[in-house]
């Protein structure tokens, strides 16, 4: 007969044993090898034996101590997958705790067995040193997630229970057969989960593991009595004000529509990122590189899941260009625009609406389609900038003012290369569907002294 020993429970395993179960009393598991070792490697009875080895336990047993790194690993590396399945490419940004791994699977299974579980982050730093390399690379207490490195392991994994599975079905079914039921009750009552979100570092911002309804997300940062409305159809943000303040939510999954025909339009000059999750990575990159060249929002928190991406950020008070009949606002946002250019960045979705004039300046409140600056991206920026607020029906004398703004502020050397991309007839040919919006917006151009024949 061997054991384990946690932090006030045994674990007692003996083959002789035809039903599992949980003594109160003696604070013991009775259960066999091959049920353990069975939940170890494929979950067959959903953790609810094996997820007792997560936190720090003891066995004189060497084959025993084998299972229990296997555990380990195996957790660590299915954890690091959730955790990029909730943040997708931002999670390589992300600086991971060695205690987040064992805490965001033992919150999958707190239900059942957490009353029993233990679980001090510096004892689980200390278990999970070697396993959590599988994840990435550790450096002091923290795992900067290699996708890389748990794809090899949990391919490896996969092919060494493919061989196995056969020998423990066959010894679990025939165990099943002479118990003839399965009991295991441990919790009657269920501790407050663990939330594993403080154990993950960004570069700005908080990770919350299980995103919340964009209600409570203003409510947690903007007060109680926080509301909410949307920017408008064509938007994906929330903005939200309460007592607290005001803030911007912004489901990234909202308007992929929008983003599909633009994709269309742009064929022949850039590729519009569609997946949520792309999005939300490419814009907190971006508004964090771009804040050296122009004020943009500082982030509050990012969650996601295998459905939703949601970005919390401050509100950038001031007058959306676009909305403003002042000239002068229309030619700063278009010298914004020149100066974002020559620090080598495209905007992708550049319209006079997404340049918010503030008391300090001109600030940016969407980057999600930026990228590095190519003269063919730049030539289309400058289409977007004048074909948007056209399309809308703005004056076509502030349009033209923004451009000339924008002119006045590009490199002399990039002014000619982005000219010669904007004179060919295939950088226009997705708009020409519309076409009074189509050459009204030539119009502008030619207004502002750029000769598109």
């Amino acid at each position: 007969m061997e054991t384990i020993r946690g932090e006030g429970y045994e674990i007692i395993i003996d083959e002789r044993f035809t039903i599992t179960r949980w003594s109160p009393e003696e604070r013991r598991l009775y259960t066999t090898k091959t049920l353990l070792e069975a939940d170890v490697k494929i979950s067959l009875v959903g953790e609810r034996i094996a997820g007792l080895l997560l936190p720090p336990v003891s066995t004189s047993s060497e084959e025993l101590e084998k299972l229990i790194k296997i555990y380990r690993k195996r957790i660590v590396a299915e954890q690091a997958v959730d955790f990029v399945s909730k943040l997708g490419p931002l999670a390589k940004y992300a600086e991971v705790d060695i205690a987040y791994f064992p805490v965001s699977r033992a919150r999958l299974l707190w239900r059942d067995i957490g009353c029993l579980l233990n679980l001090d982050p510096e004892k689980l730093r200390q278990e999970y040193r070697v396993s959590a390399s599988v994840a990435g690379e550790v450096v002091g207490e923290k795992v900067k997630i290699k996708p890389r490195k748990y794809r090899e392991f949990l391919t490896t994994t996969l092919r060494k229970i493919q061989l196995a599975t056969a020998n423990w079905a066959s010894g679990v079914v025939r165990f099943l057969r002479m118990s003839n039921q399965y009991t295991l009750t441990i919790c009657n009552t269920t501790p407050e989960q663990p939330d594993p979100s403080h154990l993950v570092d960004l570069p700005e911002g908080n990770f919350v593991y299980e995103c919340p309804s964009i209600q409570e997300l203003a409510r947690y940062h903007a007060g109680e009595d926080a509301k909410c409305k949307k920017g408008g159809w064509t938007a994906s943000t929330y903005i939200c004000e309460g007592s607290d303040g005001k803030i911007a939510v912004k489901e990234y999954l909202r308007m992929i529509v929008k983003w599909l025909p633009a994709s269309i339009a742009s064929y022949s000059a850039v590729n519009y990122l569609i997946r949520p999750k792309s999005r939300l990575y490419n814009e907190y990159k971006h508004l964090l590189e771009l804040r050296r060249v122009i004020e943009t929002p500082r982030i509050l928190t990012v969650c996601g899941d295998s459905v939703r991406s949601v970005m919390v950020r401050s509100f950038i008070e001031g007058t959306p260009v676009i909305d403003s009949g002042d000239s002068e606002l229309w030619w700063r946002a278009g010298f914004s625009l020149a100066r974002i250019h020559n620090e080598g960045y495209v905007l992708g979705d550049p319209n006079p609406g997404n340049f918010i004039d503030t008391r300090d300046g001109m600030g940016l409140i969407d980057a999600e389609q930026a990228r590095k600056f190519t003269p063919k991206a730049g030539a289309w920026d400058l289409i977007v900038y004048v074909y948007y607020p056209v399309l809308f029906g703005k004056d076509v004398d502030l349009i033209a003012e923004g451009l000339r703004g924008y002119l006045e502020g590009i490199d002399e050397s990039l002014r000619k290369v982005i000219v010669r991309h904007l004179r060919s007839r295939k950088m226009w040919l997705g708009l020409s569907f519309l076409p009074v919006q189509y050459r009204r917006a030539r119009e502008v151009f030619e207004a502002a002294g750029v000769r598109l024949t």
